[in-house]
């Protein structure tokens, strides 16, 4: 080669961008750019004249056998140099020379044009060689959303049979209905950059299916997003099972609540015979002058006082446990005033045991909270009622102590400590079951139902502590609790005291405006029951106190008494048809503030358990609400709210008389579908028992004119109406006021009959209702004129 042609070779060489070598036809370096000089940090003087083969095993960028690929095959490869902190993508391929004097041998710089299609076509099949690995369905798609590979797994979930059957689909070709919420899913990592965990749904064959997904974005070597990358693992069997679990606890929570108002229904009605017991033993005890009968009527009050409290407890245990969170009520309040709250209510049982009672409170502790106040004073009053049941001598101690403060949240422990009996330590655990009893019943060492413990357990558990127990027997127990409370602010401490004092306000207005005009006049009072017979034994229980009384048989009635004239007081049953109790009282109340009227005192009578509707009958306006039926201790409570001067003693006992027929048990139906219709066995009037009740031959006489001339008459124009609409509901429900009016005049036969109509149906069986309607309107025709015959008589 000339000085001219070499001139022009190196100015060639010189300005070219790629990397060029000449080689020899037996591979010895002749010439080199000077790009590769610079790229490779070669010195041309140096490497000129040298083996090619030589440099391929020193650091070389690719190997012989790719180097012979290149120069035999026409193949090319791509290689990646690190120059001045960017990465080179260099394109090799090899060019013989002209009469076969050696090879030109070129590298390319893709790095600005052809560079992202070497690169994407690198990338992916490094992926096609990574997703065979990986569980589940793995795939790649471009910034369209197209998918660009996948693995086998993804291939088989499809019904696909190759890659090519997937590359440059979307998901609008394969699951249509959900490709506008996949592609969002898509754009939302491309746009963001950031890593996707979601859940999502396809349709495939008609069928739905689930799939928990990681979706990620797929960067080039200068971090620019050129597509995702995604994995996903099928979840619709779990899903299908959550769904079954979820509706089996659906189930399992609707039969747990039917079972819980079957429950406190039957408390309901078991009470009212129960009651009835109590108050005609009582009755007796009082009068009877024979010792012996006497303390036979004394056993069977005792007994019913127990049968009573053990039916209370069952209703306070299935309250307890049926409470969740939404049941707890924060408010803000004093919890040293609490403890001695407690106290205070226990200083009568304790000085009637010849006890000590102290309390012990950390002065750390501040004296406003927030939480559930009730649901706290409730485990401690069961705590220290139960340590004072198991200590004969000794004392008990209610203590609070200061554990831990974080921020604006206070830890406490409550202990209640006694020095009595102890606990065996193997009985430890068992002490918090319900009904469970250390010492049994036949011992009769100790009274009570074993419930006080498992209720404490239950509130402690939904307040956020665990309730438990450090006993040595002989010498004594504690039971104990931590909890978390929030300070109260003092904002929240003044609202809470501004509240309690505006209640105090209008208390003491209402206590006022009640006892001022009393002086010189008797207590209007107002007796709202659905039921003739009880609304008669309430309104004779009342008479000794006032000669003003206007009964009503439901609400409506009721407000055009309240409209008509104001009440001192008004007693009203909560179970009212139509309107319930509850929202009478709030529609009173405000009629009264249209109108301007003195607040009169309203109470709520009810069969069920207090702490169900309690809090809603105190909102609705009531100012108190006592179980059903009324007793004399309640009533003289209620009495008291008012000056009354002269106000008559209680002549002789509460006329709140039940029948309890021995040979069934109320609320029981028969197991044999004859035995429904075998009523013949009941008296179908029995004045013994009726009397029983009512006392006296001439208040049976007023009481059966009620029933036979208006009640019974109304009630059976209403059941019969139902009957006739196919109103089952409507029907059983006449059916159990019957039945409440027939047990105070003895008519058992129907009582029975409207029993077994009422119960048949709220067990939900059909197939019997209609022989045993039938039933029901024959008895009671055929009682009423029994009725009829003895008032002629």
């Amino acid at each position: 080669m000339n000085t001219s042609q070499n001139v022009y070779l190196e100015s060639l060489l010189k300005n070219l961008k790629d990397v060029v070598i000449f080689l020899s036809s037996d591979g010895i370096i002749e010439e080199l750019s000077p790009i590769a000089e610079e790229y490779y940090s070669w010195n041309i003087t140096n490497i000129k004249g040298t083996q090619f083969s030589t440099l391929l095993s020193e650091g070389s960028p690719f190997s012989f056998s790719d180097f012979v690929a290149i120069r035999d095959n026409g193949a090319s490869i791509v290689t990646i140099i690190n120059h001045k902190n960017l990465k080179i993508y260099l394109s090799w391929s090899v060019v013989p020379l002209a009469n076969s004097l050696g090879w030109l041998l070129i590298g390319r710089d893709v790095s600005d044009s052809d560079k992202h299609d070497v690169v994407h076509h690198t990338l992916y099949s490094q992926l096609e060689k990574i997703s065979a690995c990986v569980p589940g369905n793995f795939y790649w798609k471009n910034t369209d959303a197209e998918y660009l590979g996948c693995n086998d797994t993804l291939l088989k979930t499809l019904g696909l049979t190759s890659i090519k059957d997937i590359i440059g689909k979307t998901d609008k070709d394969l699951w249509p209905e959900q490709a506008q919420t996949l592609k969002q899913n898509d754009q939302q990592v491309i746009q963001t950059g950031k890593t996707l965990f979601l859940e999502e749904k396809v349709t495939m064959n008609g069928q739905d299916r689930y799939f928990t997904v990681i979706k990620m974005p797929l960067l080039d070597d200068r971090g620019n997003t050129i597509g995702i990358l995604g994995n996903s693992l099928e979840i619709t069997e779990l899903k299908n099972t959550q769904a079954a679990l979820q509706i089996a606890i659906e189930n399992a929570e609707a039969a747990n609540r039917v079972k819980t108002e079957f429950i406190a229904n039957m408390g309901h009605d078991i009470r009212t015979p129960l009651t009835g017991i109590i108050g005609f033993s009582n009755h007796l005890k009082n009068h009877i002058k024979d010792i012996q009968f006497k303390e036979c009527a004394k056993q069977i009050h005792d007994s019913g006082e127990q049968l009573l409290g053990l039916l209370n407890s069952v209703l306070d245990m299935i309250t307890a446990d049926n409470l969740n969170e939404n049941s707890l009520i924060s408010e803000v309040f004093d919890v040293h005033r609490l403890i001695n709250d407690v106290l205070e209510l226990e200083v009568p049982a304790v000085q009637e045991h010849h006890l000590a009672i102290k309390t012990q409170i950390d002065e750390r502790i501040p004296h406003y909270l927030i939480g559930d106040r009730m649901k706290l004073h409730r485990i401690l009053l069961n705590l220290v009622g139960n340590a004072i049941k198991f200590t004969p001598k000794g004392q008990i101690e209610i203590s609070a102590t200061f554990i831990e403060q974080e921020h604006e949240t206070i830890t406490i422990q409550f202990k209640v400590s006694d020095t009595g009996i102890g606990i065996p330590l193997h009985l430890h655990a068992k002490v918090f079951e319900s009904f469970f009893k250390i010492s049994p019943s036949h011992k009769g060492a100790y009274t009570g139902n074993g419930i006080g413990l498992h209720i404490a357990q239950k509130y402690a558990e939904l307040l956020g502590g665990d309730l438990k127990l450090e006993s040595t027997e002989g010498i004594g127990t504690s039971f104990f609790f931590s909890l978390k409370m929030k300070l109260a602010n003092k904002d929240l401490i003044c609202s809470s005291k501004h509240q309690n004092t505006a209640v105090l306000e209008e208390t003491q207005t209402v206590q006022s405006a009640l006892i001022e005009p009393l002086h010189a006049q008797q207590l209007h009072v107002l007796l709202i029951e659905d039921n003739e017979s009880a609304l008669k034994v309430l309104k004779m229980m009342i008479e000794p106190y006032s000669t003003h009384i206007r009964t009503a048989g439901d609400a409506e009635s009721a407000m055009l008494f309240v409209r008509e004239s104001p009440f001192d007081l008004i007693i009203s049953d909560i179970g009212l048809p139509n309107i319930n109790g509850d929202e009478l009282a709030s529609t009173i109340r405000a009629f009264e503030k249209e109108h301007q009227r003195r607040p009169c005192y309203i109470v709520g009578l009810t069969g069920h358990a207090l702490n169900d509707i309690m809090d809603d009958c105190i909102k609705a306006g009531m100012n108190e609400v006592y179980r059903k039926p009324m007793n004399k201790d309640a009533l003289k409570q209620i009495i008291n709210h008012f000056n009354i001067p002269d106000l008559r003693q209680l002549q002789g006992e509460e006329k709140e008389a039940r029948m309890q027929q021995k040979s069934l048990i109320e609320g029981e139906i028969p197991k044999n579908e004859k035995d429904f219709f075998d009523l013949n066995k009941f008296p179908i009037f029995d004045i013994s028992e009726a009397l029983k009740f009512v006392g006296t031959e001439a208040m049976l006489t007023e009481v059966l004119t009620v029933m036979k001339d208006q009640s019974v008459p109304d009630d059976l124009k209403l059941m019969t109406q139902a009957y006739a609409e196919s109103d089952w509901e409507k029907v059983q429900q006449i059916a159990h006021k019957m039945k409440s009016g027939a047990i105070y005049v003895g008519a058992v036969r129907m009582k029975m009959a409207c029993q077994y109509l009422e119960r048949y149906y709220k067990v939900g069986q059909r197939t019997l209702l209609e022989p045993l309607y039938q039933q029901a309107s024959v008895v009671i025709d055929h009682t009423m004129e029994t009725i009829s015959d003895y008032l002629k008589g």
